[in-house]
């Protein structure tokens, strides 16, 4: 009776005579932490760069004038950017004037200045020697200083002003010749290169003479 099946049905022994199904392949095993494994070293950041490198030192620092010597203009020693002085004036401690290795500034004879009349806009140049002063408008200036950069460093100038505003002529509330600026004016500089009031305006150009 079983030879009859399997002559009927000759598919069954075919089925039959199929290899095994092939058993799954593993996957790969997963990586384990070994216990107690050193971690790898940490990789130093990149040294950043010194601030000195980063940021320039100030170019001019605030002079050093004593008040009410408003016609001398500055000492030597007061240039903007020329190294301070140490204490006893003179390496050899003779109180003499320092030994000057290299000025930072270099000394011109006057300044160039581009006055602006705000009223109409018109623009005119004056040149105020080292020492003198001059009248726009209400407002007088006394040049004290003018000094330019040495030509092996990047053209620059700046000139040390003092400008005070004239009484007006009938009003009692006036205070006279009032300061409204002594300083440094930096023509590299866009917040440090003009001054004046609400009429006129002077902005630096540069220092003539030797």
């Amino acid at each position: 009776m079983g030879a009859v099946l399997l002559a009927a049905m000759p598919w069954a022994g075919a089925q039959n005579n199929q290899p095994a199904s092939l058993a799954p392949v593993p996957l790969s095993p997963s990586i384990i932490a070994t216990p107690n494994a050193p971690l790898p070293a940490p990789v130093p950041p990149s040294p950043a760069p010194s601030q000195a490198q980063s940021l320039p030192a100030p170019d001019l620092p605030a002079p050093n004038l004593p008040v009410g010597t408003l016609t001398a203009p500055p000492p030597d020693a007061a240039v903007p950017g020329q190294l301070p002085v140490t204490a006893g004036g003179s390496p050899n401690g003779s109180g003499g004037a320092p030994a000057q290795i290299k000025p930072i500034w270099d000394q011109r004879a006057a300044a160039l200045l581009d006055v602006l009349d705000k009223e109409d806009g018109a623009v005119h140049r004056i040149n105020v020697p080292v020492g003198s002063s001059t009248s726009e408008g209400r407002l007088s200036i006394e040049v004290g200083a003018c000094v330019v950069r040495p030509k092996d460093m990047t053209s620059d100038a700046a000139t040390f002003l003092t400008v005070t505003s004239k009484p007006v002529d009938g009003n009692a509330s006036s205070t006279g010749d009032t300061p409204l600026f002594r300083g440094w004016l930096i023509r590299s500089e866009p917040g440090a290169t003009v001054v004046g009031d609400a009429a006129v305006t002077f902005r630096l150009i540069g220092c003539g003479g030797g």
